[in-house]
């Protein structure tokens, strides 16, 4: 979590060898976590001048571009780097975000489907497609519950053994308290 010590470190690594394109995607990463957006970009940009087939520094200028907010330049960013890694299921969720943030759903849920086909177990790109369904038009309750219920399959099921039983009563006259949970509190 020391993000200014560790680009420093990779920046002294590369004054050894400039060349050296897994150094420059670590520095990149670590100035897109510093939110050193133009200087992460640059960085993923000479990896694609000294490598231009590098699958992954394609996918990390999309994923900078996308954290922008420019989404046209990074759908074409994970367009050219499925071009060079077509199974990439992690390439293909975040296609299927940054698809789904311009609100073309189909496109959106069609790249989630082919990440889930991909890697069945991709949390975030089922999540993402639920999230993505629920505000395609023609979406029915039962297709909303299948996909949910896949879910809770795939992810949270192996985490019941840690869950704790209720210790309310069961009196159903006993008034009732309501919580909500969501991440999105505030945000919208």
């Amino acid at each position: 979590g020391r993000l200014a010590e560790a680009a420093r470190c990779y920046r002294r690594a590369l004054r050894r060898d400039r060349g050296n394109t897994e150094t420059l995607n670590s520095l990149g990463n670590v100035l897109r976590g510093l939110g050193q957006y133009p200087k992460a970009v640059a960085c993923y940009r000479r990896i694609l001048k000294l490598d231009p087939d590098s699958h992954k520094a394609e996918h990390n200028l999309g994923n900078v571009l996308k954290e922008q907010g420019r989404l046209d330049e990074a759908t074409a960013c994970y367009r050219r780097a499925l071009g060079r890694a077509p199974g990439s299921a992690e390439t293909l969720s975040n296609l299927g975000l940054v698809l789904q943030l311009q609100a073309r759903l189909d496109e959106a849920i069609d790249c989630y489907r082919q990440a889930l086909q991909a890697n069945p177990d991709l949390a975030e790109a089922r999540s993402n497609a639920l999230f993505a369904m629920q505000y395609r038009p023609g979406v029915t309750p039962a297709e909303l519950a299948e996909a949910h219920a896949e879910y809770e399959f795939r992810h949270a099921s192996r985490h019941r053994v840690s869950w704790r039983a209720h210790e309310n009563r069961r009196d159903p006259d006993r008034r009732l308290r309501l919580g909500f949970v969501s991440m999105d509190f505030a945000c919208h």
